[in-house]
């Protein structure tokens, strides 16, 4: 019966250890979320500017955009 419950214990602990995620893999998709985030904030600031089409007040109120990205490196 301990065999068992040992043999049991063992293979449950080495399933865990397989769907741990590879640190690689997790830093590469950590990485690939950033720079996804960082290329919407882009999209959404040259989205900004041609609404503002030239008008300053309008362009002054996108550079809370520019601020964002600039935060990112």
């Amino acid at each position: 019966m301990q065999k068992l419950i040992c043999i049991t214990f063992i293979l449950a602990m080495s399933g865990l250890a397989g769907c741990a995620a590879d640190p690689k893999e997790r830093a590469a998709e950590a990485d690939a979320a950033f720079k996804e985030e960082r290329l919407n904030i882009l999209q959404n600031y040259q989205k900004c500017v041609e609404q503002a089409k030239g008008d300053e007040k309008m362009l002054k109120s996108c550079e809370h955009y520019l601020k964002a990205i600039d935060s990112m490196k």
